[in-house]
């Protein structure tokens, strides 16, 4: 399977090869696994697309902002939109922004359900992946 390996209906990825999926394209082998129950380094995870997020205050300059989770690069592009939709004409003093720089995360089930239910993708702060 060149990326990964496939076993008994299970596909067994590494961090290592979900670290290289950023910047990935439309026809990645790790894209068309968004949603499925992977394999990564023995623990089992659900795919999805994850974005970093960015804040911009004046005066201060630009930080990391935490991240978002989508089930697709389709979700991910609604979310976007609909979060700069709801921001106002003038540039405000401080405001985040996505980094641009989407790539495939497992996440645990309690996550991808949460990702699932939502209209477009979930919004985290922190790093990823999460800390409890």
């Amino acid at each position: 399977m060149g990326k990964g390996t496939k076993a008994a209906n299970k596909t067994s990825i590494t961090q290592s090869q979900l670290k290289s999926s950023r910047g990935i394209g439309q026809d990645s082998l790790l894209e068309s696994l968004l949603g499925k129950t992977v394999t990564i380094d023995g623990l089992e995870r659900r795919l999805v697309i994850k974005e970093d997020w960015d804040e911009s205050e004046a005066g201060w300059g630009v930080r990391p902002d935490g991240y978002s989770l989508h089930r697709n690069r389709t979700d991910l592009k609604s979310y976007v939109a609909a979060y700069w939709k709801r921001m106002p004409k003038a540039v405000p003093h401080e405001y985040s922004r996505p980094s641009e720089s989407p790539e495939v995360v497992g996440v645990d089930e309690k996550t991808y359900k949460q990702v699932v239910k939502s209209e477009y993708g979930i919004r985290c702060w922190g790093r990823f992946p999460a800390k409890k």
